[in-house]
């Protein structure tokens, strides 16, 4: 496996910093608001955007068409055209 040197680095660091609270994380967060306070910058906290709604149906549609299509593809199955997922098949007497 890969192993980046800077990523090593700020794990490490990361890992003495917690090491240094016996990893509570109230502990870290308390710290963490000291130094906020300390450095005197200005701390903004905006409120949630709610989110927009969009109508996406028509592509939903197409996409979960191309994946059953893909998958029986690659399993050699044909997708039967024109039943729902629910749908049981009849039972011959």
């Amino acid at each position: 496996m890969w192993n980046d040197e800077i990523v090593e680095e700020v794990r490490k660091a990361r890992d003495d910093y917690a090491a240094q609270f016996n990893y509570d994380l109230e502990a870290i967060f308390e710290d963490i608001r000291r130094q906020e306070e300390k450095s005197h910058r200005e701390v903004v906290s905006l409120p949630p955007r709610k989110p927009e709604l969009v109508e996406l149906t028509g592509s939903v549609n197409r996409a979960l068409r191309l994946l059953a299509d893909t998958a029986a593809s690659a399993t050699g199955k044909t997708r039967q055209r024109g039943k729902t997922a629910n749908e049981r098949p009849k039972r011959s007497s």
